[in-house]
């Protein structure tokens, strides 16, 4: 069974992250995992130590509270959550190894007051080492009750082509129709025609999968702003992207592009990093 890891920490944030991940793993027949990742510095607190009895049960609690939520919600829907301790994006990125994950899914901000709500801090490092696409979604982005378009923006670049595996297989589940969008960053002649060869490339690939696929085209001046007015005025439901990162240095930056996306999108937004050569 596919398995969503969803990073949490209790607050609106990631817990309306939450929500976003169960549907999309009741439409796709997925399990949920949630994951919540002690940090000592910050907390004061090991798990290790005999003194954190309380610290974990407050947390088992919230967690039962909200499976319980998720299984009244979506019957059927298969829900796991478990505690780590360590730095929050080493964390995630090492338990999406081990269960396999599909999709890592994380709010973009979780700053309510306390210490232990951490992800709006670690989402572009979750995002920028992550093993698998990640989804983000921004507070106060609503559930919709279906996700029925899908924007793909294409560019010039080789690396976008690597988005649409994910985007196929999860239109694909939930009957959803991907919009392919070509963008037109600049008016050399040599950029235009490597999107159009992209793009028709992509459009084949999606309709050969049987997924409802629609062709269109804009200008952009700002490929952040042009993609999600686009997604905006055509009612899209979910936006995918490449995360544009730097292939020869190991830090943690992702694109302007990627972090403007994840920080502005009234949409969800799926990452999905590059192929290392």
């Amino acid at each position: 069974m596919k398995s969503f890891l969803v990073a949490i920490d209790f607050s609106n944030c990631s817990v309306n992250a939450l929500m976003h991940a169960a549907q999309l793993a009741h439409l796709t027949n997925a399990r949920i995992e949630m994951i919540w990742v002690n940090n000592p510095a910050k907390t004061k607190v090991s798990i290790e130590d005999y003194t954190s009895t309380e610290l974990i049960d407050e947390i088992n609690d919230q967690f039962k509270q909200l499976a319980n939520k998720l299984q009244d919600k979506y019957i059927g829907l298969n829900v796991d959550y478990l505690i780590r301790e360590g730095k929050v994006y080493k964390e995630v990125k090492q338990q999406a190894l081990e269960s396999s994950s599909q999709l890592i899914v994380a709010g973009t901000h979780g700053k309510t007051g306390l210490e232990k709500f951490w992800i709006g801090s670690n989402v572009y490092r979750i995002v920028s080492t992550a093993p698998c696409p990640v989804l983000t979604v921004r507070t106060g982005v609503n559930v919709n009750d279906r996700i029925d378009t899908i924007v793909m923006p294409i560019d010039s670049t080789m690396e976008t082509r690597e988005k649409v595996t994910i985007t196929g297989e999860i239109a694909q589940a939930i009957h959803a129709k991907v919009v392919v969008l070509k963008l037109y960053s600049k008016n050399m002649i040599e950029v235009r025609d490597s999107v159009d060869i992209y793009a028709e490339q992509v459009v084949d690939y999606l309709r050969e999968e049987g997924v409802e696929v629609d062709l269109d085209v804009e200008r952009a001046a700002n490929l952040t702003e042009t993609t999600i007015d686009y997604a905006k005025r055509t009612n899209a439901n979910l936006i995918v992207i490449m995360t544009e990162q730097e292939k020869k240095v190991t830090n943690f930056l992702i694109g302007n592009y990627a972090h403007q996306m994840i920080n502005t999108s009234p949409l969800p937004v799926i990452s999905v990093r590059p192929r290392m050569p």
